[in-house]
């Protein structure tokens, strides 16, 4: 019995200790660690586990030298979202020997006010900066154990282990041996659904429990414990109950155990804002084909802001345009706060045509994705590459041509839709038509053309078929009095390719202009966007080009730009 007092004493020596240490980060809180016996036993061990939990801001660390509460408000241009929360301290006594395990659960109350009309959600996860304020290592930010002394290096085997339960997949576990974990109360406002079946605050710290607990994730998998939304959000303060527990046998080594937390706020002031963008617009200075993987950054903002530290992952994809790209990467993506803490994207916008393209944000951490459309643009007549980039005023600036000039006054263009070259000159009525060849784009069964990559209605697309002959697009070589009406084109790539494709009145107007109108200017073609079809008659545009070449009886009637 003697021994069993002098060990008890010894360890109310090692606590008095310990206390003045906890007293100087001004965590510990008073209470009596032997307050309890179980089962009448004399207590021979003693375990006193210590978790501190902290607020963040985003651009420092919270003063934690002196204050049990701590409280901060993370401010957006006139928007802001304050948190105050209190630190906690458990106090475990257990005894050696199984069963006599022992359970301790506290409370914790997290409470937040905004004036963000959309709303805000909270996030808990472990910090990245230890209680000191002092930013973690890589290693020590991926640790959501209880350390001996905070000692989070420490490889003694003297931590409590994170819970075995995951909140963020739904997945909640008892407390087993010598684990903690944290709990939502099934009551506070705005707590995720699957809380509502436990119920901690009945839970005794005498005995092991049933009830299940989370583990709190470790830097930049924070779980969400409240959503607010926007009928309570504006100027309300709301209170999130939090339960921290841990499930000792008494075989760790009696001191302080401890982590830090943090508790991060992630907003949308006006989510139908949307994303915009730093240029609002792309120019490319170069041709196409001399564009590099990293000649255009761009940043987007989002309608997000937080005051989390870790901001997960992003993907940027674009798609559509003249070319019809799908899922070209915005490559090399980072995200960041601003001042304001609004959240950033910054990355290298892939290689494309001039043109429209839709873009598509993905933030899987913040549940988030935002749709766009962000245009590329050509800064010169010298730069573009593709008929789609062509523009009316480019071709006011293009020199006209001159036979057999050095340099060319002639170029080359692709059409986005098929790659197919043409040569482009300035003629004498001082419009830019398509030189030696018609037009020789040939679509195939399930090809789509749009107003992104032809001279169609804006939003107006056309998608060609084979397979149905009651199609309105229905593509035959029978250009037959019965098929006046359906896309009918003949095209021998291999004995005439100079020649181009010949359409029906039909299909080269892009169905706006009916066998009832054959000898009229219809407003939309197949031609590239940018481009259409010459108005015809003895006024017309062809007449007037033909009249200033007299001499020149090859010429055939082809596309010229709008």
């Amino acid at each position: 019995m003697k021994s069993k007092v002098k060990k008890l004493l010894q360890s109310r020596q090692e606590l008095a200790l310990k206390k003045k240490e906890w007293e100087a980060v001004g965590s510990y809180k008073a209470g009596n660690p032997f307050a309890k016996v179980f089962h009448g036993m004399v207590i021979v061990f003693f375990v006193a586990f210590w978790a501190a939990f902290f607020t963040l801001s985003i651009l420092k660390p919270a003063d934690t030298s002196s204050a049990t509460d701590v409280e901060t408000e993370v401010t957006s241009g006139n928007y802001y979202v304050n948190i105050t929360s209190s630190d906690v301290s458990m106090d475990v006594v257990a005894v050696t020997g199984s069963p006599f395990n022992s359970m301790t659960v506290v409370s914790s109350t997290v409470t937040s006010s905004s004036n963000v009309p959309s709303g805000y959600k909270l996030f808990l996860g472990i910090s990245p900066y230890d209680a000191s304020g002092n930013e973690k290592t890589a290693a020590n930010k991926a640790k959501n154990g209880l350390y001996l002394d905070g000692n989070l290096s420490r490889t003694d085997g003297q931590v409590i282990a994170a819970a075995s339960g995951t909140a963020a997949a739904d997945s909640l576990a008892a407390l087993s041996d010598n684990t903690w974990g944290y709990a939502v109360d099934k009551d506070s406002l705005g707590a995720p659904s699957f809380w509502q079946t436990e119920n901690h605050s009945t839970m005794s710290s005498a005995a092991a429990t049933s009830d299940k607990f989370a583990a709190v994730p470790t830097v930049g998998n924070d779980d969400l414990i409240q959503s607010v939304d926007t009928a309570t959000a504006q100027g309300e303060e709301n209170t999130a109950t939090l339960y921290y527990g841990i499930n000792s046998n008494g075989e760790k080594t009696s001191g302080a155990y401890s982590n830090t937390i943090a508790y991060t706020a992630v907003a949308e002031p006006d989510p139908t804002a949307g994303i915009t963008f730093t240029p609002s617009t792309y120019t490319r200075t170069v041709t196409y084909d001399n564009m590099t993987d990293t000649d255009a950054t761009v940043t987007i903002h989002t309608p997000i802001f937080t005051n989390m530290t870790d901001l997960g992952s992003v993907s940027v994809t674009l798609s559509g345009g003249p070319a019809s790209a799908t899922n070209l990467s915005c490559s090399s993506p980072t995200i960041s706060t601003d001042a304001n803490n609004m959240l950033l994207i910054t990355c290298y916008l892939p290689k494309a045509y001039a043109g429209t393209y839709d873009v598509v944000v993905n933030l899987p951490k913040f549940g988030q994705t935002y749709t766009s459309t962000y245009t590329y643009a050509v800064d010169s007549y010298t730069h573009i590459s593709a008929m789609q980039e062509m523009t009316t005023s480019f071709c006011s600036a293009m020199p006209s041509y001159v036979e057999n000039s050095n340099p060319s006054t002639q170029f080359t263009l692709v059409d986005a839709r098929d790659g197919k070259s043409y040569i482009i000159r300035k003629l004498q009525d001082s419009h830019c038509w398509m030189a030696q060849k018609n037009l020789e784009f040939v679509p195939v069964d399930g090809t789509t053309i749009t107003s992104a990559d032809t001279n169609l209605q804006s939003g107006n697309s056309i998608t060609f078929t084979t397979s149905d002959s009651s199609s309105a697009n229905y593509l035959t070589t029978d250009c037959s009095s019965t098929n006046v009406d359906k896309f009918c084109i003949f095209y021998d790539g291999v004995n005439y390719p100079q020649y181009g494709g010949y359409y029906n009145w039909y299909a080269a107007t892009a169905s706006s202009g009916t066998s009832e109108m054959v000898n009229e200017n219809a407003p939309y073609s197949i031609c590239p966007k940018g481009w259409r079809l010459p108005t015809g008659g003895s006024s017309g545009e062809f007449q007037t080009l033909y009249t200033h070449y007299p001499n020149y009886t090859s010429m055939t009637n082809s596309a010229g730009p709008e």
